[in-house]
């Protein structure tokens, strides 16, 4: 794992997003269907933990997770719980 791994923040509705449109956000892969083929294909891991179904979905937390897409694409992202903003 690289150590200096780019952080994302991502706006979360509290239902949580799809961990494809994550993916996608992030800048890791550019479009859904790439991103729902390399879960198919066993090539992410969130949290060190492979992501088996496109539909999982991924809720906000104050802690950052780790997602990785292949060997060598990391990113660390920050769900931020939607409609929250300015408070601590």
């Amino acid at each position: 794992t690289p150590e200096n791994i780019d952080v994302v923040s991502i706006d979360t509705p509290f239902a949580g997003l799809p961990i494809v449109k994550v993916i996608v956000t992030s800048g890791l892969v550019a479009t859904s269907s790439e991103g729902r083929r390399l879960i198919l294909q066993g090539a992410v891991e969130w949290d060190d933990e492979k992501v088996r179904d496109p539909n999982q979905v991924v809720l906000p937390a104050d802690s950052p997770h780790l997602l990785k897409v292949g060997k060598r694409r990391f990113k660390t992202i920050v769900l931020k719980p939607g409609g929250t903003e300015g408070t601590d």
